[in-house]
C-alpha cells in the first residue's frame, strides 16, 4: 500500500497505554499525523513533551458508536493499531495488579472482562475501518506470544493443566481477534505476538524480564524471550510501512521487523 518513506495518517487505539504511547513517539518522530484514542484522554504529566506531535482522543472503545463517530471526525486513516490491553480482567480478581505491573498503571473497569477489553474493542476498531478506511488499510493487533499455544478447547494439552482459567480467557479473546482479523478482505491484517514487554524506564519489572531470560535460554516450555517496547513499536512501524508484510508475527521475528529509524521524516 504504501512505501518506506510515505507519510501516514494513523489511529492508535490505546495510545496512552505502554505500547500505544511508544508507537506514538516512534510515529510522530517519523513524521506521522497521530491520532491516539484512550480513556485516559492525554498521556501522564511526564509524557507531556510528545502532546504536541499527537492529537489525544478520550474515548472508551467499549461503548457503541465511539470509534465510528472518531472515524468520521478524525478520519480517514492509512494505517490503525489496537494497542488496547490488560494482563488481569476484572473477573480475574486480579484486576488492581495492573496498577503496578502494567507499563502504564491502568486496571480495567470493574465489569470490564477480557471479552470486553479485546475482542470488543478490537472488532469495533475493525468495523469502524472497514467503513471508513481504503481496502487494504493495515491494520495492527498486539496479541500475545502465546497465542501461538495450541487451542486449548480441542482436547487436553500440556496447556490445558497448567495454565490457569484467566490465562485462557485471556488467549482466547486473542485468538477470537486474530482470527477475525485474518478473515477480513478489507484490511490488511498484522498481528504481532510480543511475549513479556518491557523496558528500562519500569525498573520494577526487572526480576520477572530476568526470569524469563533466563528460563528461554533453558528453552523452558510456554516461554519466550521478552521484548522491549522499543522494538515492538518499530516492529508494528515497519509493518505498516511494508506494504507486503502481513499476518502473524512472534516474539522471535521482532529483531527482523524492528529495523525502522524513527529519525527518518517524511
Amino acid at each position: 500500500m504504501s512505501s518506506a518513506g510515505a507519510c501516514h495518517r494513523i489511529l492508535i487505539l490505546g495510545g496512552t497505554g505502554f505500547v500505544g504511547l511508544e508507537v506514538c513517539r516512534q510515529a510522530a518522530a517519523l513524521g506521522w499525523t497521530v491520532v491516539a484514542i484512550s480513556r485516559r484522554g492525554t498521556p501522564a504529566a511526564k509524557n507531556l513533551p510528545l502532546s504536541t506531535s499527537v492529537e489525544w482522543v478520550q474515548g472508551d472503545a467499549t461503548e457503541a458508536g465511539t470509534l465510528e463517530r472518531i472515524m468520521r471526525e478524525k478520519g480517514p486513516f492509512n494505517a490503525v493499531i489496537h494497542a488496547v490491553g490488560a494482563l488481569f480482567d476484572a473477573e480475574s480478581g486480579l484486576g488492581a495488579l495492573n496498577r503496578f505491573i502494567s507499563g502504564a498503571g491502568s486496571v480495567p473497569n470493574k465489569n470490564h472482562t477480557y471479552d470486553d477489553i479485546t475482542r470488543k474493542t478490537a472488532l469495533a476498531l475493525l468495523s469502524a475501518t472497514e467503513a471508513a478506511c481504503p481496502a487494504g488499510t493495515p491494520f495492527v493487533f498486539v496479541s500475545a506470544a502465546e497465542a501461538g499455544w495450541p487451542d486449548m478447547t480441542c482436547g487436553p494439552t500440556f496447556e490445558t493443566y497448567v495454565a490457569p482459567k484467566w490465562l485462557k480467557r485471556y488467549l482466547a479473546a486473542k485468538r477470537i481477534v486474530e482470527a477475525t482479523l485474518l478473515q477480513s478482505s478489507q484490511v490488511r491484517a498484522i498481528i504481532l505476538r510480543p511475549s513479556f514487554i518491557w523496558n528500562w524506564g519500569k525498573l520494577d519489572i526487572l526480576l520477572p524480564v530476568c526470569l524469563y531470560n533466563i528460563a528461554a535460554l533453558f528453552r523452558a516450555p510456554l516461554v519466550d524471550p521478552p521484548v522491549r517496547v522499543e522494538t515492538l513499536a518499530a516492529a508494528a512501524i515497519e509493518a505498516i510501512q511494508d506494504s507486503h508484510q502481513g499476518g502473524a508475527k512472534d516474539s522471535r521475528a521482532m529483531g527482523c521487523l524492528a529495523r525502522a529509524s524513527v529519525s527518518k521524516k517524511c
